[in-house]
């Protein structure tokens, strides 16, 4: 294995290590933004949330299948908000 392949698989190593340990923290807060009707956040703060949700799905692959319950709510909450 060449040095850059090792730096990358380092990499992802850590960032799955991440999202382990965070995912449900970080789907929790935009599961807030997304659903809280208290809260003041605006349509476009919510769209914000919803595309950070697809991006943290296509970056932690598999480290999120257990949070995905919360991702698809999220992602269904967006569609009342689309035009």
């Amino acid at each position: 294995m060449k040095n850059g392949q090792r730096k990358t698989a380092s990499k992802k190593k850590t960032l799955y290590s991440f999202f382990e340990v965070h995912i449900l923290g970080i789907m929790a807060h935009f599961s807030e933004v997304l659903h809280n009707p208290h809260a003041n956040h605006q349509v476009l703060e919510r769209k914000r949330c919803v595309g950070a949700i697809g991006e943290m799905i296509k970056l932690a692959n598999n480290c999120v299948s257990f949070a995905l319950p919360q991702a698809r709510v999220s992602i269904l909450i967006k569609s009342l908000f689309t035009d």
